[in-house]
């Protein structure tokens, strides 16, 4: 299923999560009360608001190599690089990182304190963008594999990597950002969820069960621990609360590349060898959702 599941996004990646849930899992059958597709409610349609430009970047701000003038031939060398296999960091890299991560860590909280109904998330973006770049970092969204923006703007059925576009935000929507930057040669990466005012408690609980999973991550994780138990806690957490993590998404290793091998699954059975060693640096995104998929 997996596999079925990335090849089609790849190739239908215009669909909406309905569409894509329609034709490869037409039978979802509900199992420990997850919902099946019969049970969606989809609020987000493709291409219903415009995604505008973003904001211009000062020419001062030090640029990502994906982010200057390269050619076709030289972005696909760049992409396609042979990167250290979970990467162990020096102690002057983890500091260069720890300064990114900061940066990207209040733009984070910048954009969960400006979400509210009726604000946009192009407008949300752009504030992002603007505080990043005054701090003298990059929004490495700009221009990564051609995105647009500066961060990531997931809403309801979204699961990540959503685009910021004109749509306002309404009452009970789960907003997740992924925002990302480049300093001083290093990416830094924070994510979170909220919920734009009221919701039904079954949404308060998907999004406070989501963020525990992280924090069952993170809590267990400690030099010696298999990646693969980690996903194994994470997958008991959101399956006992009535949730399933998405195989399709997790985390990944960092450092002067934004996406660095191996990319962390966070649903069990999990696929990522390894285990953890000091000095590693690495998200953890783990995407909780109602639906088996």
């Amino acid at each position: 299923m997996t596999v079925k599941i990335s090849k089609y996004f790849m190739k239908n990646s215009f669909l909406t999560p309905k569409l894509v849930l329609e034709k490869i899992c037409p039978n979802l059958a509900n199992k420990n009360g997850l919902k099946s597709q019969k049970n969606f409610k989809q609020t987000v349609r493709y291409g219903e608001y415009p995604v505008l430009s973003h904001d211009p970047i000062p020419s001062h701000i030090p640029r990502p190599y994906y982010a200057q003038n390269r050619t076709e031939d030289e972005l696909k060398i760049y992409y396609n690089q042979k990167l250290p296999f979970a990467e162990v960091k020096n102690e002057e890299q983890i500091s260069k990182m720890r300064a990114a991560a900061k940066i990207a860590a209040k733009c984070l909280k910048l954009c969960l304190d400006s979400t509210e109904k009726g604000v946009t998330a192009d407008f949300v973006d752009r504030k992002a963008q603007d505080f990043i770049v005054s701090s003298g970092a990059y929004p490495s969204g700009v221009n990564f594999h051609g995105y647009p923006r500066a961060i990531c703007v997931s809403v309801n059925e979204v699961a990540c990597h959503g685009i910021p576009n004109m749509r306002p935000f309404h009452e009970s929507d789960v907003v997740s950002y992924d925002c990302t930057v480049f300093y001083d040669g290093f990416f830094g990466d924070c994510a979170a969820t909220c919920i734009v005012g009221e919701a039904p408690e079954e949404i308060k609980k998907l999004v406070l069960v989501s963020k525990e999973c992280c924090y069952v991550a993170i809590d267990s994780l400690k030099p010696g621990v298999k990646f693969s138990k980690l996903a194994k806690l994470v997958s008991n957490h959101a399956e006992k609360n009535g949730f399933s993590v998405i195989k399709e998404f997790g985390g990944h290793f960092i450092g002067h590349v934004l996406h660095m091998p191996p990319m962390m699954q966070f649903s069990h059975p999990s696929s990522t060898p390894g285990v953890a060693e000091e000095g590693h640096v690495f998200t953890i995104g783990t995407f909780v959702s109602f639906i088996i998929i």
